[in-house]
């Protein structure tokens, strides 16, 4: 069984933009309201926006600072090793869903079952080749699943 050194990178310009297009919509959610159904509704507008900008900005700014990449042993069956070791060995879970330009990672502690590690992954911070090996055994864990329902 052979094993592949993956290595997701922290910053994400697919993720800035959709965290902007939220932001964005939260905005226009709020301005989208009927003229003067609440009292002091202009006040309330102004307020939510400027919760909106202020959490959304002070959110982008504390999460694009540059960080370590996260550096993987990724075998075909799905087991995930972090590198430099951390003691857990994660399993990639069949509940892990391809989106597009995104991968939702869900992978459980291989031992216990108890610890779960859950994230949205882009395109973007992934080399092309890790990317598509990521696909891949994702793919692989699903079809494993659906052969041998629990």
């Amino acid at each position: 069984m052979s094993k592949y050194r993956i290595e997701i990178r922290a910053q994400s310009g697919l993720r800035s933009v959709v965290q902007i297009s939220w932001l964005c919509g939260l905005l226009l959610s709020i301005w989208s309201w009927k003229v003067d159904v609440i009292t002091y509704q202009l006040l309330l507008q102004i307020l939510g926006s400027l919760m909106i900008i202020g959490f959304g900005g002070f959110w982008l700014v504390t999460h694009r600072h540059a960080q370590r990449p996260l550096t993987f042993l990724l075998s075909e069956s799905g087991k995930l090793t972090q590198m430099p070791d951390s003691g857990i060995q994660w399993q990639v879970s069949s509940d892990s869903k391809l989106v597009g330009p995104f991968v939702y990672l869900q992978a459980h502690d291989r031992f216990n079952h108890q610890q779960r590690m859950t994230n949205w992954l882009a395109k973007d911070q992934f080399i092309e080749t890790d990317f598509r090996r990521l696909c891949r055994v994702i793919c692989r864990c699903q079809r494993a699943n659906n052969m041998n329902p629990v």
